[in-house]
């Protein structure tokens, strides 16, 4: 297959997505040519310019003044005249509107809607993505569950899964790291501070282990629309001890090194980045079961699985880890074995180039 030039098209808000944009440039690198598109109603977070900018050739940044802004469509055409891709990776719902159109604009480019999460809660997002579905040279779906979702829309043609997957060189060595050795239980939380994530479960599950005094320490990463709601609720629960806030970072391997139990209590999710590199880092993860984390986690097999929303539940699986050091570290190896085997940046980036070979 000849070289292949790759725009990407991603919300400018340090997310999942974003994320593995970044990963999966730096796997399709030297073969494949990456830059990206930071689009979104507000400037871009630095962070995520900063992370981009590491594995892409140019990060062009396109805001929109509002939800419809026809001029942000010809600021997207010019764009993609500068960066003459060969394809153009569409990283959620907003991408796929509006870049779309300004790729009409300028003529045929073949575009690729990349599905990271389910986001066809409403009977008019079901009807916009079957409407412009024919538009697209191929869909690639994170999880098998979001090509099943597709496929029960009537969404089927041209559609493929890839899983996300992550370089785990760098956190292999992590494995060695002693976990469970006993108190405090270290647990780490990465995600946007944003209502999908409900990090209220996850405090509120802590509240009565610290009332009776268990020895349990959380860390939280990354930053959003909540964080000062948040901080406030800590505080009001009596966590402000064992509850550390560490703002967004790019560089997870430090806390990784000293985390027990990456866990996610979220409502909604695709195939987070943040448990497959917990996993491969030796740590044990705890999770909603939600989105494609299901796939993720075999409970009780690779992870531990909860309700979402189920503060009870939650309080019950941090406890039973606690008190089970030794089968917490047998079950945090077997998913270490697990996304080692599945879930890495080489397997994701093979699955891009053969959805570029077969469709375009």
């Amino acid at each position: 297959m000849k070289p292949v030039r790759v725009l990407h098209v991603v919300s400018g808000i340090l997310g999942g997505a974003g994320r593995v944009v970044h990963e999966l440039a730096q796997a399709l690198s030297p073969q494949v040519r990456s830059d990206a598109v930071l689009f979104s109603t507000a400037p871009p977070d630095p962070v995520m310019v900063s992370t981009l900018q590491r594995s892409c050739g140019e990060v062009y940044e396109v805001t929109k003044l509002a939800k419809i802004d026809p001029i942000a469509v010809a600021r997207m055409a010019r764009v993609l005249r500068r960066s003459r891709p060969d394809v153009v990776l569409l990283h959620d719902f907003t991408a796929y509107l509006w870049a779309s159109l300004a790729a009409r604009l300028i003529g045929r480019v073949p575009l690729i809607a990349v599905e990271h999460s389910n986001c066809l809660g409403s009977e008019l997002r079901r009807q916009v993505r079957r409407a412009i579905h024919p538009i697209f040279a191929a869909t690639i779906c994170v999880s098998p569950r979001l090509q099943e979702g597709l496929a029960e829309i009537g969404v089927v043609s041209r559609v493929s899964t890839v899983r996300n997957g992550i370089d785990q060189s760098r956190l292999t060595p992590l494995c060695a790291m002693p976990r469970f050795a006993g108190p405090p239980l270290r647990l780490l939380m990465v995600g946007r501070l944003d209502h999908p994530k409900d990090h209220r479960t996850l405090f509120r599950a802590l509240e009565p282990l610290v009332a009776r005094r268990a020895p349990v320490e959380l860390r939280v990463i990354g930053d959003g629309s909540l964080a000062a709601e948040l901080r406030r609720e800590v505080e009001s629960l009596g966590l402000s001890s064992v509850v550390r806030f560490e703002g967004p970072q790019t560089d997870l391997v430090p806390y990784l090194a000293t985390t027990d139990v990456v866990v996610l209590s979220s409502r909604a999710e695709g195939l987070p980045l943040a448990l497959i590199e917990g996993m491969a880092a030796g740590c044990l993860a705890m999770a909603s079961s939600v989105g494609a984390i299901g796939e993720l986690l075999d409970d009780g097999a690779t992870g531990v699985l909860v309700p979402p929303g189920d503060v009870a539940a939650l309080t019950a699986a941090i406890a039973d880890v606690s008190l089970h050091a030794e089968a917490a570290r047998a079950l945090a190896a077997t998913g270490t074995h697990h996304v080692t085997e599945r879930y890495s940046a080489e397997h994701m980036a093979s699955g891009y180039l053969a959805v570029f070979d077969r469709y375009l």
